[in-house]
This record gives structure tokens, C-alpha cells and sequence, in this order.
């Protein structure tokens, strides 16, 4: 974990209280990096501004290939 990935947990900790530190900080590494994150637990990062998040069981949430 670097120093931008730090502040970026810290920050989103204070917004996001009633969230697990676990899920802050994976939201906080994929925000850093610019990310996809692909998880089946969406409902713990919905609330996360600017976090683009990818369900790979619901068909619907994929992306098309062309």
C-alpha cells in the first residue's frame, strides 16, 4: 500500500463510517489505480463516488465486446 492509496482509505473512511475497512481499502486501491473492481458483493461499494465496480455473474453489468 502506498501514501496515495493511504489518504485515499482515510478519506473515504470519513464519508463512508458503517463501511468494512477491508472493502475501504480495496475501494481506495482500485480509485488510486484507476480500476475496474470486480466483485459480487456490489452492495458494499455502490455508495463510493467515482468507482466504476463489475458484478462478473450478472450479464447485465458486462461490458460488450464488439
Amino acid at each position: 500500500m502506498d501514501e496515495l492509496v493511504v489518504q485515499e482509505t482515510i478519506r473515504l473512511r470519513r464519508l463512508h463510517r458503517r463501511k468494512r475497512p477491508d472493502a475501504i481499502i480495496i475501494a481506495a486501491t482500485a480509485l488510486v489505480h484507476r480500476l475496474t473492481l470486480i466483485t459480487r458483493n456490489v452492495a458494499d461499494f455502490r455508495a463510493i463516488a467515482g468507482l466504476t465496480v463489475l458484478d462478473p455473474h450478472d450479464a447485465a453489468s458486462l461490458p460488450t465486446l464488439t
